[in-house]
């Protein structure tokens, strides 16, 4: 039970940082929704690393986001331009693709989800790095819907290793 004690800390902590980077992004018009991918993407790292799972950070990351798997797939997804390039990769890809932008290259700017400004758009496209090349990607959610989505993949995970 520590373990999950351990988790929900790190999440809520993760969350704040995420809440005062959304008063940055209301109050001074900054894009600021990968860092907050940075960090949410980096804690399923570590949930799944602290539950027993195995695997590289981009396999730990696609085993945290399968059980909503059908609440992203379609929502955060490469262009239609992108698929037609031949490109390939899930929204997990994608996820990981951004977190490491972050982490690695410093493209810490990007607006990724929509805003409840956005209401006749129905998909915000942002952009990210893959092995040197600009991929351009969509997310069909807001902020607070993938924190939901998050949250229900990271209950699934506690149920799982709490074997309730």
């Amino acid at each position: 039970m520590q373990i999950i004690h351990y988790l929900f800390s790190k999440v809520e902590k993760s969350i704040k940082i995420c809440k005062f980077l959304d008063g940055l992004q209301d109050n001074e018009n900054d894009d600021v929704d990968a860092i907050k991918l940075f960090f949410l993407v980096s804690h399923a790292e570590i949930a799944m690393n602290d539950f027993g799972n195995t695997g590289t950070k981009k396999e730990l990351v696609e085993k945290f986001f399968e059980p909503v798997a059908d609440d992203l797939k379609f929502n955060i997804k490469l262009t239609l331009d992108e698929v037609e390039k031949g490109i390939s990769m899930t929204f997990a890809d994608i996820l990981y693709k951004v977190r490491c932008d972050y982490a690695h290259e410093g493209n810490y700017t990007g607006k990724i989800f929509k805003s409840k400004k956005d209401k006749k758009c129905l998909h915000n496209i942002f952009s990210f790095h893959d092995m040197g090349d600009l991929i351009f990607a969509e997310s069909a959610l807001t902020y607070k819907a993938f924190i939901k989505i998050y949250m229900r993949a990271l209950t699934e995970h506690i149920k799982i290793y709490s074997k309730f």
